[in-house]
């Protein structure tokens, strides 16, 4: 039988290591011994009964090192929950947005039809941009960074895990008809004839019964060979699939405490069950055993039911297990859930629950974390209860007694004596603040530096910490920048902003070096950022006030959008594509005199290449209608026609074309599974149409541009049609809608554009005419053509006639070169 929770434990300990080089920026070396008077902190939950205790403070606890009272200097109360991030109780601030990391365990012996639910609620309402998630079923385990990049890999390894289920549910199909096959032997051994006609095991002569002394010696070889197999078959089982082992769980508990970041474990588990002795089964109503034997098979069961049923090997270990998970930081849930139903082959048998150790011991730290145990059928549901519960724990900060780097004993008392608290009990100076650098920002000629994790001490202005920091910016053919400050911040994690000023113009790589003074530990960290010298407004900008503040979350999408139009500016590339193009409109049948819709399509082979902020395309029509051509165009011979819709993002967006607009955060959407942010976008000075604008969807993990739906007041010529409309006594309703869905080397191609003129009629009206000039787009001066439209008869108020509609579909891209600019590399780097 497979042994799955040792054949992963490396691979799964591997990966989480893994992570820690993806979630800090940065490694430090262990402090062995400390000559400073530093303070500690200690993580404690806690209880009244099975409840989380919120709102405590340092006077309701007492703590103890190595059996001496020790005074609390501070006490923070913080709470979390998988639909949203960690955030101290009383923060002026917003939480940070790093990224964190989960850990599912599916230990799902059989298929699950409710296990895709939980994992789609996760998807939709837990994960965000930046997490990391380890996905291991016990066998295999693999490392997402983006459920959307990494769809391949996530697919195939759902796939492996149900033939891996398959493999199991068969295993445990076989044993059930072992034990099956062993019941109805020593059912056939015992002597009872199932048609009630005499014992199978008659006197020597076969005339009589045996006699007792016999019959006593036959049972008891029966009992022996059927205990011995029955039990072996049973304790195989336990080995494999209940026991618990201490080392994986300390390998564990381990490597979540090493990585740092705020960290989750969802563990998924069925509710284990074997085919045990029935004891009210015919076995013992219609076989004619002696006494003797029923008492010894009662024996048997009583043993095999205390085998699995009680919790037999991690009793002694349960203090131990506890203290090292909450150490860990890391917060449980527990989801269990019912196999199948399945019948038996007679009623010898009978489903009992069994006992898993594995079971115990993740209830057990479920609780002693802060999170859920579920049981029940629905998974999905399950998941959702478990993302809104909330886990609330305490940081407690004390001065340990002066001494050696050495390990040294924890207890932690309550005031009142109906709470118990829940804590790690072991310390070593130097476990805590490694001293991190959780991020580097640039914007509008600010460093914002986040640091958090480093040692703090009390003095003459209260606790604080002494951090120095060294920044270094490099630049191709350019002397190093060089600048340093010293700050002394009174919290537990800080963003310091630092004014930068730079010579020129260019891209630099900014160091930063941090060093805990306190410590003596350092920490590093690097970006790479674009300075930009812009040229000065005009003068009709430079009279307009100044625009207003945005939010720090507006802010953070518009610089990752930013970096993303300076990759797709600076960015070389050519491909070719299909494009079709479909129009319909109305018009006058001249033969019917009757209003009618009228449809025109065609078919080019378009070309784009762009390099160096320019862009170029070409046509070649070789599909008009029906009719196969072959010609060079210049232009689209539609009513409407957008050019460079590539491009259209970095006009919107890029940094050097700010000062011209104003931004606004409308909300989150997802386009393709992709969640993005949307942004209204709006020329600050008021002009003629032909003024690109409207709202646009951005990627919130890379800032590419999914989709954008232009504004009315963005294309050229819209006043003429609003003209036309009102000599309709109608209102104009115009749609234009990019869609940047085809994705290739990290940056976007159109898929579709979309034009839509209608107009809305408030009351009845009879059948009107006027003059709609041609419009050409976004970005062009409407043509000089125009056509007299009619609309027919409009019966109804409130009514929306449409008059035209285009529809271009770009598909079966080619490409021959798609790269950005190469990054300045790091001297250091080889």
């Amino acid at each position: 039988m497979e042994r799955r929770t040792c054949v992963s434990l490396s691979v799964i300990l591997s990966l989480l290591l893994a992570a820690i080089g993806s979630l800090v920026l940065s490694s430090q070396e262990k402090v062995h011994e400390r000559v400073e008077v530093v303070y500690q902190e200690i993580l404690a939950r806690v209880f009244k009964g099975d409840r989380l205790v919120p709102g405590l403070k340092a006077e309701d606890f007492a703590l103890f090192e190595d059996g001496k009272s020790m005074a609390i200097a501070h006490c923070q109360e913080l709470r979390r929950s998988l639909a949203s991030p960690e955030v101290p109780v009383g923060a002026a601030a917003a939480p940070s947005a790093r990224g964190r990391l989960f850990v599912f365990l599916l230990w799902l012996d059989e298929e699950s039809r409710e296990w895709p639910k939980a994992w789609e609620h996760f998807l939709c309402h837990v994960y965000r941009a930046g997490d990391r998630v380890v996905l291991s079923d016990g066998t295999r385990t693999i490392e997402v960074s983006s459920p959307e990049k990494d769809g391949e890999k996530i697919k195939a390894f759902f796939a492996a895990m149900a033939e891996g289920q398959r493999h199991r549910k068969a295993e445990k199909n076989r044993l059930v008809k072992e034990l099956e096959a062993l019941a109805a032997k020593i059912y056939d051994d015992l002597g009872f004839n199932p048609f009630g006609e005499k014992a199978q095991h008659p006197s020597t002569d076969g005339t009589g019964p045996l006699p007792p002394g016999l019959k006593a010696d036959l049972e008891k070889d029966y009992m022996d060979q059927f205990t011995q197999h029955f039990k072996a078959v049973i304790n195989e089982y336990r080995l494999v699939r209940l026991k618990g082992y201490r080392s994986w769980l300390d390998g564990l508990a381990g490597a979540l405490k090493a990585v740092e970041a705020e960290k989750w474990a969802l563990v998924f588990m069925q509710n284990e069950r074997l085919p045990l002795i029935n004891r009210d089964g015919r076995l013992f109503r219609e076989t004619p055993m002696m006494q003797n034997t029923a008492n010894e098979l009662r024996r048997m069961m009583d043993e095999i039911e205390r085998q699995v049923q009680l919790d037999n090997d991690m009793t002694g270990y349960v203090r131990d297990l506890r203290s090292q998970f909450v150490g860990a930081n890391a917060t449980f849930h527990l989801f269990l859930c019912d196999a199948a139903k399945e019948s038996l082959a007679n009623e010898h048998l009978q489903w009992q629950p069994v006992f898993s150790s594995w079971e115990s011991a993740f209830r057990q730290i479920s609780a002693d974390t802060g999170g859920q145990v579920s049981s029940t059928k629905r998974l999905g549901e399950a998941m959702e209860r478990a993302a809104a519960s909330e886990d609330i724990y305490y940081v407690l900060t004390y001065q340990p007694v002066e001494g050696p780097d050495r390990r040294r004993e924890l207890r932690i008392e309550m005031r009142s004596p109906d709470l118990k608290a829940v804590y790690s009990r072991k310390l070593v100076l130097g476990d805590l603040f490694p001293l991190k650098v959780r991020g580097l920002e640039w914007r509008d000629g600010i460093l914002k530096v986040s640091l958090a994790d480093f040692q703090r001490t009390y003095g003459d202005a209260g606790l604080r910490g002494q951090l120095r920091i060294a920044i270094r910016a490099e630049a191709q053919g350019r002397e190093p920048l060089t600048s340093s400050s010293e700050i002394h911040p009174a919290e537990a994690a800080v963003d310091v902003e630092l004014a930068l000023k730079f010579p020129a113009s260019g891209r630099y790589v900014v160091k930063v070096e941090v060093e805990d003074r306190l410590t003596k530990r350092r920490a590093q960290a690097q970006k790479e950022i674009e300075v930009l010298t812009q040229a000065p407004p005009s003068p009709a900008l430079q009279a307009l006030p100044p625009a207003p503040p945005i939010s720090a979350e507006l802010a953070g999408v518009l610089d990752l959008a930013a970096d993303y139009c300076r990759r797709l500016k600076e960015g070389a590339f050519r491909f070719y594509c299909l494009e079709d193009v479909k129009e319909r409109y109305l018009e006058r049948n001249p033969v019917k005199q009757i209003v009618q819709t009228t449809e025109r399509s065609w078919q080019y082979d378009y070309q784009i290449t762009g390099a160096g902020g320019e862009i170029n395309e070409r046509r070649r029509l070789i599909r008009d209608g029906a009719r196969k051509v072959d010609k060079e165009v210049s232009k689209l011979e539609t009513r409407f026609a957008s050019r460079y819709s590539v491009f259209l993002p970095v006009t919107l967006l890029a940094v050097e074309n700010r000062p011209t607009y104003s931004y606004r955060l409308l909300g989150r959407d997802r386009v393709k599974r992709r969640r993005c942010t949307i942004v209204e976008v709006l020329p600050r000075l008021a002009g003629g149409g032909g003024i690109a604008q409207g709202k646009v969807w951005i990627d919130e993990e890379d800032g590419s541009v999914l989709k954008i739906e232009i504004n009315p007041s963005g294309v050229a010529g819209v006043e003429e049609l609003e003209k036309a409309a009102q000599n309709l006594l109608a209102r104009l309703l115009l749609e234009v809608t990019h869609l940047y869905l085809v994705e290739h080397e990290g940056l976007r191609f159109p898929s579709m554009t979309m034009f839509r003129e209608a107009y809305v009629f408030e009351k009845t009206v009879t059948t009107q005419k006027a003059e709609i000039p041609f419009a050409s787009g976004e970005g062009k001066k409407p043509a000089s053509a125009s056509t007299i439209v009619e609309i027919p008869k409009v019966e109804q108020a409130r009514r929306e006639v449409e008059f035209y509609r285009l529809h271009q579909d770009y598909g079966k891209y080619r490409f021959f070169e798609v790269q950005s600019r190469e990054k300045i590399k790091d001297p250091s780097s080889s």
